[in-house]
């Protein structure tokens, strides 16, 4: 070995040593950027539910956030709530229970941190839950953050700077529309006594059928009907939801006017509802023959409702906006007086009966011998 040799070998040494020592520096660095959260303090709400049963009694206002929007629900009479933002309509209870359920069957597990820089790496931006008393007071406010890893949502209170592990998951829906309890009509079908129609393309005149209790027959003036197509009109038009709503004067619930059809209910306790049923009647559109048939799509049905019971939400819900519903409650009303008649079934023909006498026959003359 010469004694270059001798000097390289110490400076490769120190080459190595400060090419290790920069890994660890690296090394140090990620960790600290990639590091856990800190053990963050216990906390007396750990293992409690995330909406109190004592919260939930003095609420009085309910608030949806998103990124997408805000829905305003508020507490009417009874149990009842309402969609604030969408007219005031009734709310879906189920849907506003099965969020309710979610949240006080909901645990906090743990505190996660209560650092600035890792509250800010759990995605806590617009998305939270908000409860107020009676006073506008608010008395809950629950803000949702990232879903975690391992399942479970991070989450905050009331602007703490402190992040939670709740165990559960929570779809948060921004479209107050959504909230609304979309029901119209909602009769039980053994209650009905009578349904009445009108026939517009026959002079207007309307056809009633009753019946005296549940388990009878329905009948009707001068013919029987059949049984089986009222009870299906029954079943149709005792639960109707509408599936959109515009505006009271809006130009598609004007058009739709003049082409009506009516569907009048009376339970044997004496209240009617009156359905009233609108579509414009689809333009025509000529096409060229080698292009086929142009068949244009549906127009819109519309639905008014009368209830007799003064008091019943859906007369104040006709002073609000127009409803639409869906298109076969109109287009399969018979479509005249006629298709209500049960008529019996012609005879089978008789087995005694003398069988008509056949047609003679024609063909070649017979052939004969001479002398037979």
């Amino acid at each position: 070995m010469c004694s270059s040799d001798l000097v390289s070998v110490p400076m490769k040494l120190k080459t190595l040593a400060v090419v290790v020592a920069v890994l660890a520096v690296l090394s140090a660095a990620t960790w600290y950027a990639r590091r856990p959260a800190p053990e963050a303090p216990g906390d007396p709400r750990i293992g409690q539910t995330l909406l109190p049963a004592d919260v939930l009694q003095k609420a009085a206002k309910l608030v949806v956030t998103t990124p997408d929007g805000a829905v305003n629900l508020t507490k009417g009479t009874g149990d009842q709530w309402n969609v604030a933002s969408y007219y005031d309509f009734p709310a879906d209870m189920a849907k506003l229970i099965r969020l309710v359920d979610t949240l006080q069957e909901a645990k906090l597990e743990r505190v996660v941190t209560t650092s600035p820089s890792y509250l800010a790496r759990l995605g806590f931006g617009d998305t939270r839950l908000t409860m107020s008393d009676s006073a506008g007071k608010t008395i809950w406010d629950l803000q949702l953050g990232k879903l975690a890893d391992k399942g479970g949502t991070f989450i905050q209170f009331n602007g703490e700077a402190k992040a939670f592990l709740g165990n559960f998951t929570a779809y948060l829906d921004a479209n107050a529309g959504n909230w609304a309890n979309h029901q119209l009509v909602d009769l039980k079908t053994e209650s009905i006594a009578a349904v009445e129609l009108n026939f517009p393309e026959e002079n207007g005149r309307t056809v009633r059928v009753t019946r005296a209790k549940a388990a009878d027959p329905f009948t009707a003036d001068g013919f029987t009907p059949k049984q089986e197509l009222i009870n299906n009109l029954i079943n149709l038009h005792t639960a109707i939801s509408y599936s959109e709503t515009e505006d009271l004067d809006s130009a598609g619930a004007k058009a739709a006017q003049p082409r009506a059809r009516t569907v009048k209910l009376t339970t044997f306790d004496g209240r009617n509802v009156t359905l009233t049923y609108s579509q414009k009647l689809a333009p025509k559109v000529e096409t060229p023959p080698d292009q086929g048939e142009f068949v244009p799509p549906p127009q819109p049905v519309y639905l008014a409702v009368v209830d007799s019971n003064a008091t019943a939400p859906v007369n104040t819900l006709m002073k609000k906006r127009s409803f639409r519903v869906q298109e076969s409650l109109f287009t399969n009303l018979p479509a005249k007086i006629d298709d209500l008649v049960d008529r019996p079934p012609p005879p089978p023909p008789s087995l005694n009966a003398t069988p008509a006498p056949s047609a003679p026959t024609t063909g070649p003359a017979s052939f004969r011998m001479p002398g037979n």
